[in-house]
């Protein structure tokens, strides 16, 4: 959840400010099968691209050049952030050796704040034999957007801030305001998209062309929604790494890039045409944008407050005009980057033909000695990181930066920068940083080439002479290291210098680290022993999970010393004979707001002496299975962690579920997820679409085969708990008042779930409403977000609406788990279930794990809940 769990009115508005518009002419249920074969149509698995995020089927498009390679998908529907095919799904760099490191997530329209395109046909117009430009036609409808529904933020913010907020009924899909509005009736819905990546550049140009055959301009915002997911660290150039979230609603978004963690070799840029984009007197409208849950929505050449204003009756200012009788095209640039934010900018920049300076030196430390991988950011004068520099093997750096020499080349910056260099476990005496630039700012000049020095401040290594060992049995193990401290230079807090710094990879105060060991004694998913920790006095706290003991150890780490760790041992003091470990919900790089990798959490689970390792991400379905034996044959895991599929089923808006004891289908794009989205009584076009009831995602669960589980998550958080988002009467309280047990305040249609069956007024009797259902087996009472509010969240809401459930006879099992997106601010393992299993290896009883018997286990309450 993240993001996702904690949705404040503002994010809600945001979200719906930053975003675009649609509209349609043909109706009836969506039908794929008619895309042609073409020269780029994918005909063997061989040629897809492959890596932790990659998506691609075989039928799919794939443009390649010399330097990159992109996936169109075909025409489909899909469970999960993109709704529709026709965008692209999947992209990397050319690799010499033939392998895939996709990190991206999608890229697709949004339009009039609650719809996108349907994509239903696609052309080759060039195969790229004359002029060396690939060029992919897209033919798509205007349809509602199905994954998030916008409309019902005018009633949240008269509750938040006391102010009616106007959202336009020409906004809001539960009509058709293409057939109603005066103004967007004329609009042709249907749009065509071409895709054009020429020969030597790293980036495909996408055109998206909107016709107005009627006699009257229309308006009609429009941008994109991008997800780029991945283990990457999110970049608004010039704001600011992970930006505050006020920070960014107020900033104007030119370009946004995606740099790679460390060790991750690609990157991802979005830039746009802004000469498209500008008033009357021909000066350049800025852009918004915001991000939720991973997913940045921007709205092009639109501002958030003229889309949604404050105030009774607001009328939306909306800049972008269609002409009568004429079309609009809008350009936007997808880059593909080699891990690092510069490449990406200069790629983006050489597409928007910006003039540029080039920056380039070296970083050392305090004695001369070159350092390999420190980090340079480029900042604006006054302003956030535009782009970062990376050091190589022998210390240098170098790249381009705009020098601002007209009014949209400005937009990307204005030519005056200072830099900051950065590398973690290093600081500089004196300041809060971890070293200075010389010269430390510039104004730049078109053709300059600047030479810098950055030197380093004082640093220490922590090496590891050997793994921990578990004194009860002798043998290595993984284990967690938390460094307990102070960090002498931690990170902007408004928006990252040098990484992402949102509640995805924020520290708690007092953490300067977690770290998690593998049983061979390294770093993570490497075979590193030893890193960099700034100057200081530390405890580090070693663990291995709660029935361990753990071993701490005081330490002053000394400028320039070099630290050795050895000998760490942990003891088993608590067995839990016919009981095993489980984390019910976690999230990896599959879920849109989390950055971990998949070999990272099943390390981490080793490390925190989970028994079960189960996937549950948003709307997406992943088998840990092949990589638990991945780090097994490496060495790094020597439990024998079992593993289980799962699914947080997630409609924002009545409610998340989890589905587990799933199975995943390969030749899905969403692993086989359940699509809570799709019905039969959608439509390609911009007609209210329709969502699955919580009694038809109960039986797409039980449609798998096996003991499955459905669970209600995080059930009193508002809005994504399912008893408050689908208002449900749990308690006896009301009855007196004619409100019966399990009925709902909530309306269905403004879910986008088919109209009450029966009656009038609220609240709507169960069996009437199809948002409310009986068939649940568990219910989530805490995650670890909620350790901060046990009295108010946990003590007050949801153990009284677990005892509710109780007493009107449904005999739920109550869960805890950690609902875990990152591994400092939110780590997995807390807090966890005990589940009851005559399978318990690790107290030397039954090795044959049965999954099933794992679930009835669950469902027959057989569970203790443990913080």
């Amino acid at each position: 959840m993240n993001l996702l769990y904690k949705i404040t009115f503002t994010v809600l508005i945001g979200v719906i400010l930053c975003s675009c518009s649609g509209n349609s002419s043909k109706g009836g249920n969506p039908n794929f099968s008619g895309y042609p074969t073409t020269t780029f149509t994918i005909q063997d698995k061989s040629e897809l691209i492959g890596g932790v995020m990659a998506q691609g089927q075989v039928g799919d498009i794939l443009l390649k050049n010399d330097r990159i390679r992109v996936i169109i998908q075909k025409p489909s529907k899909n469970a999960g952030i993109f709704s529709f095919g026709g965008i692209i799904i999947d992209a990397d760099k050319v690799r010499s050796d033939g392998t895939g490191g996709d990190q991206f997530g999608s890229l697709f329209p949004f339009i009039n704040v609650e719809w996108t395109l349907n994509y239903h046909g696609y052309d080759v117009i060039s195969t790229g034999e004359e002029d060396g430009i690939k060029i992919l036609r897209a033919y798509g409808t205007i349809d509602v957007y199905d994954y998030l529904d916008l409309d019902f933020v005018k009633e949240v913010a008269s509750g938040a801030i006391g102010q009616e907020l106007t959202f336009s009924r020409r906004f809001d899909d539960r009509g058709n305001p293409f057939t109603i509005n005066e103004n967007l009736k004329g609009l042709d819905t249907e749009v065509i998209t071409d895709y054009r990546l020429p020969q030597g550049k790293s980036y495909v140009q996408i055109d998206t062309t909107f016709r107005n055959p009627s006699n009257e301009d229309v308006l009609m915002p429009v941008g994109d929604i991008i997800n780029g997911s991945g283990e990457l660290h999110f970049l608004v150039s010039g704001v600011g790494f992970g930006p505050d979230f006020m920070v960014q609603v107020s900033a104007d978004t030119v370009c946004i890039i995606y740099e790679g963690k460390e060790g991750v070799d690609v990157s991802y840029g979005y830039f746009y045409d802004l000469s498209q984009f500008r008033d009357a007197e021909n000066k350049r409208l800025a852009s918004g944008s915001i991000t939720y849950s991973g997913v940045t929505f921007l709205g092009l050449g639109e501002g958030i407050t003229n889309l949604l204003p404050i105030g009774a009756g607001g009328t939306p200012k909306i800049n972008f005009t269609i002409p009568a009788k004429g079309e609009r095209t809008i350009t936007r640039y997808f880059v593909v980057g080699d891990g690092s934010s510069s490449s990406v900018l200069e790629a983006g920049m050489k597409a928007l033909k910006v003039d540029t300076a080039t920056i380039s030196g070296k970083v050392v430390t305090a004695d001369g000695n070159p350092v390999s991988n420190a980090k340079v950011a480029v900042q604006k004068a006054g302003g956030g990181t535009i782009v970062v520099f990376r050091s190589n093997d022998k210390g240098e750096f170098g790249g381009k930066v705009p020098v601002g020499d007209n009014s949209f080349a400005k937009a990307l910056g204005e030519g005056r920068y200072r830099f900051v260099v950065g590398k973690k476990g290093f600081h500089k005496n004196g300041t809060a940083l971890a070293g200075e630039c010389d010269p430390n700012e510039t104004t730049a000049y078109e053709g300059m080439n600047l030479n810098i020095t950055c030197t380093l401040g004082e640093t220490a290594t922590i090496e590891f002479a050997g793994p921990v060992i578990d004194s009860t049995t002798g043998a290595p193990t993984a284990a967690r290291l938390t460094i307990v401290g102070e960090d002498p230079s931690p990170e902007n807090t408004t928006g990252g210098v040098f990484e992402d710094i949102t509640s995805i990879a924020k520290h708690p105060f007092g953490i300067v680290d977690n770290l998690y060991l593998t049983a061979k004694g390294t770093i993570g998913n490497s075979d590193r022993t030893s890193f960099s920790l700034e100057p200081g006095v530390y405890k580090f706290v070693f663990s291995h999970g709660v029935e361990y003991t753990t071993y701490e150890m005081d330490i002053t780490v000394e400028a320039g010393s070099n630290v050795v760790i050895r000998d760490i041992a942990v003891q088993r003091v608590i067995e839990t004979p016919g009981y095993i470990l489980a984390d019910f919900h976690l999230h990896n790089v599959s879920s849109p707001d989390s950055m971990i990798a998949p070999e990272q959490r099943a390390i981490g689970a080793a490390a925190e002496g989970m028994d079960i390792l189960q996937s549950s991400d948003h709307d997406y379905l992943f088998d840990y299975g092949p990589v638990v034996e991945r780090m097994q044959s490496k060495g790094y895991i020597t439990d024998d962690i079992k593993t289980i599929v799962g699914e947080e089923v997630t409609p924002n808006h009545y409610g998340h579920m989890q589905a587990f004891l799933l199975a995943v289908n390969p030749d899905s794009p969403t692993g086989g997820a359940i699509d809570w989205s799709d019905t039969p009584k959608d439509e390609v076009s911009p007609a209210p679409d329709y969502c699955m009831g919580l009694e038809e995602i109960a039986e797409a669960t039980r449609a798998f085969p096996g003991e499955n589980v459905v669970q209600l998550n995080h059930i009193s958080d508002n809005p994504t708990g399912v008893p408050v988002a689908a208002g449900w009467v749990t308690s006896r309280y009301y009855l007196e008042s004619g409100a019966p047990l399990l009925s709902s305040f909530a309306d269905p249609v403004e879910r986008r779930l088919n109209p009450r069956t029966n009656g009038h007024g609220f609240p709507i009797d169960l069996g009437d409403s199809s948002l409310v259902f009986e068939d649940f087996d568990t219910v989530e009472l805490l995650i670890g977000f909620d350790f901060h509010r046990v009295e108010t969240h946990f003590i007050k809401s949801t153990l009284p609406t677990w005892f509710n459930f109780l007493n009107m006879g449904l005999r739920v099992t109550a869960t805890g788990s950690s609902d875990s997106h990152d591994e400092i601010w939110n780590p997995m393992n807390w807090p966890r279930n005990y589940v009851a299993s005559d399978f318990d290896p690790r107290d030397g009883l039954n090795t044959e794990f049965s999954a099933d018997k794992y679930a009835s286990a669950i469902k027959n309450q057989k569970v203790i809940v443990t913080g």
